[in-house]
């Protein structure tokens, strides 16, 4: 991670839906406070671990970030939107698809300081 002299609080997101299908765009809102005493720029990042998978995919894939500079003492609304085609895999008949099933959503600063989960689902 990198120096920062301030730090930042995550709300609770919301979900556009918990289940989508393999054409839809998810969208995750939540609020980042900074709670210090100087600005900064915090990047949240957005995380997708495929549950179950046909082959083998990593536990991490980052799928979206934004970047604000937030004031002290103040919150901006971050919205990063996730879709399905993003989570497409070559499956083991080596076709590019979006496989059904769970998705763990991952909210961060960073791939090993992550905030919230949250598990969608894609029919």
């Amino acid at each position: 991670m990198g120096l920062s002299y301030t730090s930042f609080e995550y709300s609770e997101p919301t979900f556009s839906a918990d289940t989508l299908a393999p054409g839809d765009t998810l969208t995750v809102s939540f609020d980042v406070t900074n709670n210090g005493t100087v600005g900064g720029k915090e990047t949240a990042q957005l995380y997708v671990r495929d549950v179950v998978s046909s082959v083998s995919t990593p536990d991490q894939m980052l799928r979206g970030f934004e970047k604000q500079y937030i004031p002290a003492g103040e919150t901006r609304r971050y919205t990063i939107e996730l879709p399905m085609s993003e989570l497409r895999i070559y499956n083991i008949d080596r076709k590019y698809v979006v496989e059904p099933g769970e998705f763990e959503i991952q909210i961060g600063a960073a791939s090993d300081d992550i905030r919230h989960r949250h598990t969608i689902r894609v029919e």
